[in-house]
């Protein structure tokens, strides 16, 4: 792992019981950006704003914490999370997703959710419960336009991620020049 600091990546992803205090000063030294993760596959833990403000272990390091959302009243805590922090600390020096079916909107939203980065895919591939190709969010979510002032569409169902509603929708926002829209699956 310290070899590869030295390859020219920009960011490292550690998790947040991770401890190697070379690795991280090799990261410093490297100008690689260290991204302190926190993982949870069985849902959104109730204490997960206080584990966010304490999993920082050094300047400059971006927080994470990648969920799996099982609920509707989850999504919502962790987007009332993330907002909360946003409007705290300021846009980018944090990345909260949800994984899934049920935290998908978290993933294609992250910019209006103050995350730095998103996660996809390769085509074919996904490498994490919630992951799309990098040609579908832009193609067919809009990614790049998605702002604070875009007005959130969407259809609600169970099962849902498979409804050709956004791509028609999306499809026609792009026809009327409306950029200030994005339409998503709810599930």
């Amino acid at each position: 792992l310290r070899r590869s600091l030295a390859s020219g990546y920009r960011y490292v992803d550690l998790e947040e019981d991770f401890q190697d205090r070379k690795t991280e000063q090799a990261a410093e030294v490297g100008g690689v950006t260290v991204i302190r993760s926190f993982h949870d596959f069985s849902g959104v833990p109730a204490d997960l704003g206080r584990r966010l403000r304490n999993i920082k272990r050094n300047p400059g390091e971006v927080i994470k914490a990648a969920v799996m959302v099982q609920n509707t009243q989850e999504l919502l805590k962790l987007v009332e999370l993330a907002l909360e922090l946003k409007v705290r600390d300021g846009w980018g020096n944090r990345i909260i997703l949800g994984m899934g079916p049920m935290g998908f909107p978290t993933r294609v939203l992250s910019t209006i959710l103050g995350s730095s980065i998103t996660y996809s895919s390769a085509p074919g591939r996904q490498a994490a419960p919630g992951h799309v190709d990098p040609q579908t969010l832009v193609d067919l979510y809009r990614f790049p336009l998605i702002d604070e002032d875009a007005r959130i569409f969407g259809v609600i169902g169970n099962p849902v991620i498979h409804s050709e509603s956004p791509g028609l929708h999306n499809r026609g926002f792009s026809l009327r020049a409306m950029d200030d829209a994005v339409y998503l699956p709810f599930q």
